[in-house]
């Protein structure tokens, strides 16, 4: 898996089990987050955030949109 996954943090990602193990799993690809492969997305508020992404930089849709920000952030780490 040499490309990117953007994780999409929301309410139906907190409760399923899926979403977790595959994010662990896009994790043990990529330990040390050189490749930065893995691009978290908050679209929801007050989500809890999985000790897999911790210390990753998390995009927060909301916020970002209405700044003007988002498409620039999400181009920028896809490229990275």
């Amino acid at each position: 898996c040499n490309g990117k996954i953007i994780v999409v943090l929301s309410k139906n990602y907190e409760k399923s089990d899926e979403c977790l193990f595959l994010t662990y799993f896009a994790r043990t690809l990529d330990p040390d987050s050189k490749n930065r492969n893995i691009i978290p997305v908050m679209i929801d508020k007050n989500v809890t955030i999985p000790n897999v992404l911790k210390g990753l930089s998390i995009i927060k849709y909301n916020y970002d949109f209405r700044c003007g920000w988002l498409r620039k952030k999400l181009i920028n780490a896809i490229a990275a």
